[in-house]
């Protein structure tokens, strides 16, 4: 910080010498107009040179919040870096979770550890842990409620996420994208075990 007092008042200085030297011609309202950009250009390089450092500080301090998982101070942290000209070259804040509505934890109950139905030759569970099994691969996949009558899905052969519509007291789900092939959209009917 003194080093960058010290550069201020030699520029300040600077400007100050040159703004007289050059008064030879110059009417005052002129000179005056030069000295006042001089003066501001000289602060600008200045403040860029400062705010380097702090920037570069802050950005520091930011991954150590992520890390620490203090996403308070974390978004204090990244609005003064946006407010001094750059969003940080530091990972984004971590997105914050919402918290599950009643309706959405009302559906992930309802679809805990059931068994679903796509084919005659395919069928699905959906366990209480997020993960999910079919009989036509060994991979698992992940589902997860994403609002009150819709989840996200992954069951294929192949990592995919879709999101898909759930209805009629959570016993039919609907995909909204259809296959070029398909002339309905596709569908999966909750087995109910028999009594």
């Amino acid at each position: 910080m003194k080093r960058a007092l010290a550069v201020v008042a030699t520029i300040a200085f600077a400007v100050t010498a040159a703004a007289l030297s050059e008064r030879k011609e110059n009417s005052s309202g002129n000179e005056f107009l030069q000295l006042r950009e001089k003066r501001d250009k000289a602060l600008a390089a200045v403040a860029e040179v400062i705010n380097d450092g702090y920037r570069a500080s802050l950005e520091q301090l930011l991954k150590r919040a992520i890390a620490d998982g203090d996403t308070d101070s974390a978004a204090k942290i990244q609005f003064e870096l946006q407010s001094i000209g750059t969003a940080g070259t530091s990972a984004s804040l971590p997105a914050r979770k919402a918290a599950p509505t009643p309706e959405m934890t009302t559906l992930k109950s309802q679809l805990d550890e059931t068994k679903w139905r796509l084919n005659q030759d395919k069928t699905f569970m959906l366990h209480a842990d997020g993960s999910s099994t079919s009989n036509w691969t060994p991979r698992k996949g992940r589902w997860k409620v994403i609002d009150a009558t819709t989840v996200e899905l992954d069951i294929g052969n192949i990592q995919r996420k879709e999101k898909v519509a759930v209805s009629q007291g959570a016993t039919l789900m609907t995909w909204p994208d259809r296959e070029e092939d398909q002339l309905h959209p596709q569908v999966a009917r909750k087995i109910v075990p028999s009594p």
